[in-house]
């Protein structure tokens, strides 16, 4: 039958979605990070007071 073969596409195609996630999420975490810290220097910035 075709079913079998196109099963296989389907597992294939999941287990490489699955390590482009798996290699996606630490980089999008440090991303988050650098983020954060760039976003908290530039308001830091923007708030000082001036004299």
């Amino acid at each position: 039958m075709l079913v079998e073969p196109v099963e296989a596409i389907v597992d294939r195609i999941d287990y490489i979605v699955s390590l482009g996630e798996t290699v996606m999420s630490p980089l999008s975490v440090t991303e988050h990070a650098v983020r954060g810290v760039l976003d908290r220097l530039r308001n830091r910035t923007v708030h000082e007071p001036t004299n």
